[in-house]
């Protein structure tokens, strides 16, 4: 995957920016209508110097992940989720090139590396401070699950892709009234799945690493 790389760094994008917290592989920060996602433990990326290109489709994550963990295996687990949704952005892309009408993503506006190869997302703002009724959230919520269910044998045939951890953590409400799936950085079943958490590999993943060595071939893990 093309990803240009710009001439700042995480501290000088997020200036000004409002924190909004982290998850198991994000932090969050807010600028106007902009949610700028910055890897969890992008320390690492820049202590350690890691550089590695992303993956184009979903049969290159387990290659890339194995290659993550090489480098440094906390860093798996977030660099895998920003694999992960960056593919599934190019295809949706794709497919509103072919025509397709799809509003139940929130918007990725850029992606770039920073001038020490930390990976960043601007996307979209959901969850805002804009006051809905209980009826209008709900409408908005059923007409996103509707138009993923719509999309998900697409995604699948097309592109083996399977959106899945659709809950409400992972959408939020725009400012025009929509509810809008912001995170799908765990779709489809890869060897993200037995790394667990952020901060340590499970065994079936040492495993499967121990194993990918002897071999040299996913098709044996």
């Amino acid at each position: 995957m093309e990803i240009r790389k710009i001439d700042k760094g995480v501290n000088e994008i997020i200036t000004g920016a409002q924190y909004l917290g982290q998850g198991a592989s994000k932090e969050g920060y807010l600028k106007g209508d902009t949610v700028y996602k910055i890897p969890r433990g992008r320390y690492i990326i820049e202590d350690e110097e890691i550089v590695l290109g992303f993956p184009d489709t979903m049969e290159e994550v387990d290659q890339f992940l194995f290659d993550v963990y090489d480098l440094s295996r906390n860093m798996v687990w977030p660099l895998g989720q920003f694999a992960i949704e960056l593919i599934v952005w190019e295809a949706i892309q794709q497919l509103r090139r072919e025509g397709l009408e799809i509003n139940c993503f929130a918007e990725i506006k850029d992606y770039y590396y920073d001038k020490n190869g930390v990976i960043v997302i601007e996307q979209e703002a959901t969850n805002t401070d804009y006051i809905y009724d209980d009826e209008a959230v709900e409408e908005a919520i059923d007409n996103m699950r509707d138009e993923i269910d719509m999309l998900k044998p697409i995604l699948e045939e097309r592109f083996n892709i399977q959106l899945r951890d659709i809950r409400s953590g992972n959408y939020g409400i725009t400012t025009d009234g929509r509810a809008k799936l912001f995170d799908f950085g765990i779709s489809t079943t890869t060897q993200l799945d037995n790394y667990g958490s952020y901060s340590c590999p499970s065994s079936s993943w040492d495993e499967d690493c121990e194993r990918y060595e002897d071999y040299n071939s996913y098709e044996e893990i």
